[in-house]
């Protein structure tokens, strides 16, 4: 909420919040397609734990991104 306007509080509350709801929707969805095509629970979460940590080396890797914030 810091980086927005005034004016925006509200639509990017609305965002944060919608996408967290969408989230918690397609989880048990994707997990449940994904464990059927892999074979197990136990596998599909461990995939998805390895993708995780490629992804946050990546992150670390290429560095934090300085966005300037205008006010």
């Amino acid at each position: 909420m810091n980086g927005l306007e005034y004016q925006q509080h509200g639509h990017g509350t609305g965002i944060w919040t919608g996408t967290l709801f969408i989230g918690q929707f397609l989880t048990p969805i994707v997990l449940g397609a994904a464990a059927a095509a892999l074979g197990s629970l136990g596998f599909t979460l461990g995939a998805l734990g390895i993708a995780c940590a490629v992804a946050l080396f990546a992150v670390l890797v290429r560095g934090p991104r300085m966005v300037p914030v205008s006010h």
